[in-house]
């Protein structure tokens, strides 16, 4: 199955009310969104029985994709300038006096890849290095221990 991840999807995540950014939303998930699959095991992502999983890889995905544009709106120049006239402010969001994370500035991209990582393939390979190990080690270890491991 393939994710489905649409520019209307990103607008909402980012809070965009225009359509200013369309094209470059639709770049966006074209150019990521097939980075994001191939990095899904295909057990999960092909279990389309499954609509619980398949809403968490789509979350997930949308989380991932929403962040990087936000990423991208705020390199933007001018996306972090500000006017302060005395307690009044017009511009950029104070920043809680920490410096500005432009790769993840609002943890979404993080966010996304932390629900997507018990399904990556990297995280499924170690896990059954794993479960192999100790079923190598242990003889009587069974599998239905394994299942419930």
């Amino acid at each position: 199955m393939s994710l489905t991840i649409t520019v209307a999807d990103v607008n909402r995540k980012c809070r965009l009310s225009v359509a200013d950014y369309d094209t470059d939303i639709q770049s966006l998930i074209t150019e990521t969104k097939p980075v994001i699959e191939y990095a899904i095991a295909d057990r999960y992502l092909g279990d389309t029985s499954n609509t619980g999983l398949q809403a968490t890889l789509q979350l997930g995905a949308l989380e991932v994709i929403s962040g990087e544009m936000l990423s991208q709106l705020l390199r933007e120049e001018g996306a972090t300038e500000q006017l302060q006239v005395g307690d009044f402010t017009i511009g950029d969001r104070p920043q809680r006096n920490r410096t500005i994370n432009l790769i993840d500035p609002y943890g979404l991209k993080t966010q996304g890849w932390n629900r997507l990582a018990p399904y990556l393939k990297a995280h499924v390979s170690v896990q059954s290095e794993s479960k192999s190990q100790i079923h190598t080690a242990d003889p009587e270890f069974t599998e239905e221990a394994m299942e419930q491991w």
